[in-house]
């Protein structure tokens, strides 16, 4: 998967930074756009989200070395890493309001 190639080169490079916040938002700008790239035109699955989702918790556990799932859950919560499906709706929602404005305001020139 493309996610793990960018993470691991991402994290290598950046795993002697000083803080993991740094790694994170690192993944949340550079790995997580590769992960979700075109997700919201596509009809996933429900086990196609949870492998997304355990892609995620993955790279939180090899940031912060958490074992647990609930510690998993607890991190994700704090660094705003929310579940894989409410960043498809909050993808969907803004490339439906962008298709929208671009569809309103193409309508204004048609003749």
């Amino acid at each position: 998967m493309q996610f793990y190639r960018s993470f691991n080169a991402m994290y290598f490079r950046a795993k002697n930074a000083g803080t993991e916040l740094v790694c994170v938002q690192l993944m949340k700008s550079l790995c997580l756009p590769v992960s979700l790239y075109a997700v919201e035109v596509l009809p996933l699955t429900k086990s196609e989200i949870a492998t997304l989702n355990h892609v995620l918790d993955r790279a939180v556990y090899r940031i912060f070395g958490c074992s647990s799932a609930e510690d998993t859950k607890f991190i994700r919560t704090v660094i705003d890493l929310p579940s894989v499906d409410l960043c498809i709706a909050r993808r969907l929602h803004k490339f439906v309001q962008k298709y929208a404005v671009t569809y309103t305001w193409l309508s204004l020139f048609s003749f």
